[in-house]
C-alpha cells in the first residue's frame, strides 16, 4: 500500500514539475519575444496549452514565474558558465584565443534570448527581490573569475601584484557592459549599427583585459 501511494505521489510530482518546466518555457518565450509589460498571465497559459487557473496554481503572477526563472539560471547558468570558462584548458592552452572563444560563447548565448536578459536588467533597478536574484547570479560570476586569476597567478599566467577579487568585478563588469551595449544597439539599430560589429568589439576587450592582467 504505501508503496502505492509513493508511486503515485511520484507521478503527480513528477507531472506538476513539468507543467512548471512548461509554464516557464512559455513565459521566457513570450518575454523574449513579445517583452514582460505586454505579456499576460493569459497568454503564458495558451502558449503552455493549459488552463489559465493551472497557472495560477503554481505562480500567484507573471513576476513569480520571473523570479523562478532567475533562480533557474542561477542554478543552471553558472554551472555552464564554469564549463565554458574551465580554468585549466584556459590557462594551459593560448590564454588569447580561449578567451576570446569564451567571450563570443557568452555573448551569443545572450544573444539567442536577449531580451529576457534586458528585462531582468530594467526590473532589477525597481524591483528589490528581483535585483537580489541577479547579484546572486553576478555575485556567483565573480566568484568563478576571482578564482581563475588566482589560479593564474600561482601558475604564474597572470600578475601577482593584482588584487584578484577587485580585479574579478573589474573584468566582470567590464564584460557586462560590453555585452550589454552590444545587445542593447542590436537590437535597437538592426541592420543599421554605426558602430564595429561585435565580434571586433569582444576581440578589443579581449586584448584590453589581458593587458590589464598580464
Amino acid at each position: 500500500m504505501a508503496q502505492a501511494v509513493a508511486l503515485v505521489g511520484g507521478k503527480s510530482g513528477a507531472r506538476a514539475r513539468a507543467t512548471r518546466a512548461r509554464l516557464l518555457k512559455a513565459a521566457e518565450e513570450l518575454w523574449s519575444r513579445r517583452g514582460y509589460d505586454e505579456t499576460t498571465i493569459a497568454d503564458v497559459a495558451k502558449r503552455a496549452r493549459v488552463a489559465i487557473g493551472t497557472v495560477y496554481y503554481h505562480f500567484p503572477d507573471k513576476r513569480a514565474l520571473l523570479l523562478e526563472l532567475i533562480n533557474e539560471h542561477a542554478e543552471t547558468i553558472t554551472p555552464r558558465r564554469r564549463e565554458d570558462f574551465d580554468f585549466i584548458n584556459l590557462l594551459d592552452g593560448d590564454l588569447r584565443t580561449n578567451l576570446r572563444e569564451s567571450l563570443h560563447r557568452s555573448y551569443e548565448y545572450l544573444q539567442s534570448n536577449p531580451s529576457l536578459y534586458l528585462v531582468v536588467l530594467a526590473l532589477a533597478e525597481r524591483d528589490a527581490e528581483i535585483r537580489r536574484g541577479y547579484q546572486r547570479i553576478e555575485n556567483l560570476e565573480i566568484e568563478r573569475l576571482r578564482d581563475f586569476i588566482v589560479l593564474g597567478q600561482r601558475r604564474g599566467v597572470l600578475r601577482e601584484s593584482i588584487d584578484a577579487h577587485a580585479a574579478a568585478v573589474l573584468v566582470h563588469r567590464s564584460i557586462d557592459t560590453v555585452i550589454t551595449h552590444s545587445l542593447v544597439h542590436e537590437r535597437a539599430l538592426a541592420g543599421k549599427l554605426t558602430e564595429p560589429a561585435a565580434d571586433r568589439v569582444l576581440n578589443e576587450l579581449c586584448d584590453m583585459l589581458l593587458a590589464y592582467m598580464q
